[in-house]
């Protein structure tokens, strides 16, 4: 039986556009971050938690693996972490070296690294030291425009990035250098994101070209299992892979959930909102999806 979608809530929460959502550790705390400059935290019901002005849009926000951290990244250049203090998270620490708009950041499995990527063509990656401090361990270079989303392995020390000059990247780090082991090819624009699948055996990735493409591991190289088309009418600009599938937010509006069946990919359901959706987020135990739109919206999906 297919899974089906359904529209639980959808709030205007942002004076401007939604551009990330994530989950905290245990799905009692939603995060977002928008062109009003702000991040914002809510429950599970969006209830307002607490509230965060910057001076410039912001881009992503990720929780680490943790729980006890989160990163944001803005359009200033800069990333800023925030702890977990008696409950609260408070600002901790400013990280910079970007060189212009930060568009994306990923934590590490063991919350022990942080990577950012930019406008600038970079990928940095930061450890995390156990004192409190974080260290610029490596810069990136390897890509020839604008990087768009980065994304670490869920259980090994690998990162991969996505970018507007149409390719995906691999990194491994090796005594101490971070070096591209794999450059995959095949989209035939923009890629603006990646996501890998909870087991860490595939990757997802899509764009511009309106497709999802879906690499397997195969003796420590990505491969293409499948080209997923005409799912989606626009660029897709965000997807996320949990334990029920992979689910997409596009330009065109909708939000979509792509199964797999004996017979390949099927896309079992969407559902349509006002505007744009630029994230999308399964929640930790998968019967949710949060999505964040470009009329400000935060919306909350469950799965029937």
């Amino acid at each position: 039986m297919e899974t089906k979608l359904k529209i639980a809530q959808s709030k205007v929460m942002h004076k401007d556009r939604v551009w990330s959502v994530a989950w905290g550790l245990k799905d009692s705390i939603l995060a977002s971050t928008s062109g009003d400059c702000s991040l914002k935290l809510w429950d599970k019901n969006l209830n307002p938690v607490d509230s965060f002005a910057q001076d410039r849009t912001v881009r992503r926000v990720k929780f680490a693996p943790d729980g006890k951290q989160l990163a944001i990244c803005s359009f200033n250049g800069k990333v800023l972490i925030y702890k977990l203090e008696n409950g609260v998270f408070e600002e901790y620490a400013e990280l910079e070296g970007h060189e212009s708009e930060v568009k994306s950041i990923s934590w590490s499995a063991d919350s022990s690294l942080l990577a950012t990527c930019g406008r600038d063509k970079s990928v940095w990656v930061w450890e995390c030291w156990e004192d409190g401090d974080y260290e610029c361990a490596g810069v990136i270079t390897s890509h020839s425009a604008d990087v768009k989303d980065i994304c670490f392995h869920p259980y090994d020390c690998i990162l991969v990035s996505v970018s507007y000059d149409m390719t995906v990247k691999l990194f491994k780090e090796y005594d101490g250098e971070w070096d591209c082991v794999q450059t995959l090819t095949g989209h035939t624009d923009t890629v603006w994101c990646a996501a890998w699948s909870p087991d860490g055996l595939k990757l997802a990735t899509a764009g511009s070209d309106q497709c999802v493409r879906i690499w397997a591991m195969n003796n420590g190289k990505l491969e293409l299992e499948a080209n997923i088309q005409g799912i989606h009418e626009r660029t897709i600009y965000s997807v996320d892979w949990g334990e029920r599938g992979i689910v997409t937010g596009c330009a065109d509006n909708k939000i979509r959930l792509l199964q797999q069946s004996e017979g390949g990919w099927i896309s079992s359901d969407a559902v349509a909102v006002l505007s744009d959706v630029n994230s999308v987020a399964w929640s930790k135990n998968g019967d949710k999806i949060a999505a964040g739109t470009d009329d400000g919206d935060v919306v909350l999906i469950d799965l029937v």
